[in-house]
């Protein structure tokens, strides 16, 4: 009975941690969003200590690493990409690519695509179109794409057009374009020029100038 009652406590000091680490996390998001990184920084590291959220830990090293601090932003991707966490794999990934250190930045990626991570995808395909591995680098690509990634579907749209495939090349920059894509816009009017539809082709610049006009004048 002594042991089944202890049991029973640590499984109650488990859900209560659970639930206050939930807590802080969201409340770190949320001071994140509204422009206090301090606060959020501060509730994401107590979101780890309570409950060990690898979502947490990922999150802290976005800020560590926008506030200059890349090594411990690494530091705290790799424990959570160890606990499974595809974005902090990706993450890795994409740092370690800008770096040159492609070596490194090819299995994070490879990791977090395989776990499906869109964005990895994506950056996957950048390093393996850039090693020379086409193929390879479309297949991820069109998966990304398939799954409602829209850099993808300009990526994808951009390798058929290499390849001569025009019309796919036009069905997935329209996709993206549709999505607000202002590359996928000018891509398709490009093509629809080209192609001697110029209403068309003066439709879709128009709407990447206005698209890009508003851009500039969004607030930060």
């Amino acid at each position: 009975m002594w042991r089944l009652a202890r049991r029973l406590r640590s499984r109650w000091r488990s859900s209560v941690d659970d639930v206050n680490g939930t807590a802080e996390y969201n409340l770190a998001v949320a001071a994140e969003e509204n422009g206090r990184p301090a606060e959020a920084e501060e509730r994401y590291r107590r979101a780890i200590e309570i409950s060990g959220s690898h979502e947490a830990m990922t999150n802290l090293g976005v800020l560590l690493l926008e506030s200059g601090r890349a090594e411990e932003a690494e530091q705290w991707w790799t424990r959570a990409a160890g606990a499974g966490d595809s974005k902090a794999m990706g993450n890795l990934g994409g740092e370690a690519m800008i770096a040159g250190r492609l070596e490194i930045a090819e299995p994070w990626l490879r990791q977090a695509a395989e776990a499906g991570n869109l964005s990895a995808m994506v950056n996957l395909g950048v390093l393996l179109k850039r090693t020379g591995r086409t193929r390879e680098a479309e297949q991820w690509y069109r998966r990304a794409a398939e799954a409602g990634q829209v850099n993808a579907m300009l990526r994808l749209g951009n390798a058929m057009a290499r390849a001569g495939i025009v019309d796919e090349a036009e069905r997935w920059w329209r996709r993206a374009a549709d999505a607000g894509d202002v590359n996928a816009m000018l891509n398709l009017g490009d093509l629809l020029e080209d192609r001697a539809r110029r209403g068309g082709a003066a439709w879709w610049r128009q709407r990447a100038a206005k698209a890009a006009e508003t851009a500039e004048t969004d607030p930060p």
